[in-house]
């Protein structure tokens, strides 16, 4: 994908009212952008005020890491699953939103650190579950199901499709319908899930910790061509990512971005957009891997656009996830511009209002946020209404008011807990964008 195509454009209003410019800026919006990661060992108290310091202000993502290896031959205790509650709740106190890792390895040596029997790992799945489902909302991404090498689901003795499909069920059975899941290869979704189910409505997405490693994404995809009514093997490269434009447009997806065997070398920089956009690719690492995004930190952008002269990891970081920016709002008053005027219907309309919105991000926004559109001191609220752009698209958002003349404001919020989706046009703190007075007639 070339730069260019990804330029923002910025649209004036010739009706009077004055849409503000776009900015460059990354927006500390939840459920996207740069995360990062803190790891505990289970059963462990942190020190919370000395977490605080850690944290970055501007970004909204963590990633929270719970080794359970010393439960491998136990239950995992109330007391353990209560501390891990109040580490999720930390966090969420800190304004984060929380992508949650359990397993019983992060040292890369799965085969030592695993049950001796998978009973014992189906049990710990269901009481993980019973965990995420207590976190609700707060837990926006479950990643894996236990098993391997760093909880990556390779490298394990518990790996095979038939064990794998027993863990994800029982998790999904327990963990509740507030949480997306995500298993770390789209072919580990494919055994998961019957050939056709991309399409339909999920909770269950993938997650790439192996991004931009080797022409396969470490192991991510096969170096093969192979065809696609063989649902259950990797694909290839140029397919997988067909596939994750299909499941990521209704799923988060992210993980890291790696240097691995200096394959980012044999390519161009624009590459990284286009697999970046194709995987819809909401979240990223920003901890590893320094050594590639020391090169995106270095490079930068030439063109003729907004984003001339900013680097690639900028522009990344502003591009993960979504990024709504208005590019124009339109007004229409009773008998005039079009509205009619001659039934019970229309007499009772003053204004309608149509603003133009282009979602710029990777990715959609996937969990609900709601318009809240005000004229002349009368609210609307547009509820979903940002949830239906997809990625690289535009959209009219229209509401009408009895209302014919007062100031003209627009802000978002996330639905389930209030939280300000900021716009990409300058606004002021909370998210509130003011476009001016619309006169009466």
């Amino acid at each position: 994908m070339k730069i260019s195509s990804l330029l923002s454009k910025f649209t004036n209003s010739d009706n009077g009212l004055v849409v503000p410019k776009e900015t460059t800026e990354e927006l500390m919006n939840p459920d996207r952008g740069w995360y990062k990661m803190f790891t505990f060992e289970v059963g462990d108290e942190p020190d919370f005020k000395g977490l605080v310091p850690l944290l970055i202000g501007k970004e909204t993502l963590v990633l929270l890491f719970f080794n359970i290896g010393k439960c491998k031959e136990r239950l995992i205790s109330d007391d353990e699953l209560s501390g891990m509650r109040k580490i999720v709740n930390f966090f969420r106190s800190q304004k984060k939103d929380v992508i949650l890792r359990v397993a019983y390895d992060n040292d890369g040596n799965a085969f030592d650190c695993e049950p001796s029997t998978f009973s014992t790992c189906l049990e710990h799945i269901s009481q993980i579950g019973g965990l995420v489902k207590d976190c609700g909302s707060d837990c926006f991404i479950f990643q894996g199901a236990l098993i391997g090498n760093w909880g990556e689901m390779h490298s394990s003795r518990y790996s095979s499709t038939d064990r794998m499909k027993k863990l994800v069920a029982a998790l999904e059975k327990t963990a509740g319908t507030n949480t997306y899941l995500a298993v770390r290869k789209p072919v580990m979704w494919r055994e998961l899930r019957a050939m056709g189910d991309v399409l339909k409505t999920e909770k269950l997405g993938v997650f790439n910790d192996g991004m931009f490693g080797s022409v396969t994404d470490l192991g991510t995809y096969s170096q093969d061509e192979c065809p696609t009514s063989e649902w259950t093997v990797p694909w290839s490269r140029k397919v997988e990512l067909e596939f994750q434009d299909k499941l990521s447009a209704v799923v988060p997806s992210g993980g890291e971005a790696v240097f691995g065997d200096g394959y980012v070398n044999t390519v161009p920089l624009d590459y990284f957009l286009t697999d970046l956009s194709m995987m819809h690719t909401t979240y990223l690492n920003r901890q590893y891997d320094t050594k590639l995004l020391d090169i995106w930190r270095d490079k930068f952008i030439k063109s003729s656009g907004l984003w001339n002269g900013k680097s690639f990891f900028e522009y990344i970081g502003a591009h993960l996830g979504y990024r709504f920016v208005i590019e124009s709002v339109d007004i229409k008053k009773s008998g005039k511009g079009g509205l009619r005027s001659d039934n019970d219907l229309y007499s009772s309309i003053g204004s309608f209002v149509e603003f133009t919105v282009r979602n710029d991000g990777f990715a959609p926004m996937y969990r609900q946020a709601d318009l809240y559109i005000t004229l002349g001191g009368e609210m609307h609220t547009v509820y979903g209404a940002l949830n239906t752009i997809p990625a690289g698209e535009t959209k009219v958002i229209s509401s009408s008011f009895r209302a014919k003349e007062g100031e003209l404001s627009i802000y978002a919020r996330r639905n389930y807990d209030d939280t300000p989706v900021f716009f990409a046009n300058e606004s002021d703190s909370d998210g509130r964008i003011v476009f001016g007075n619309v006169k009466g007639q």
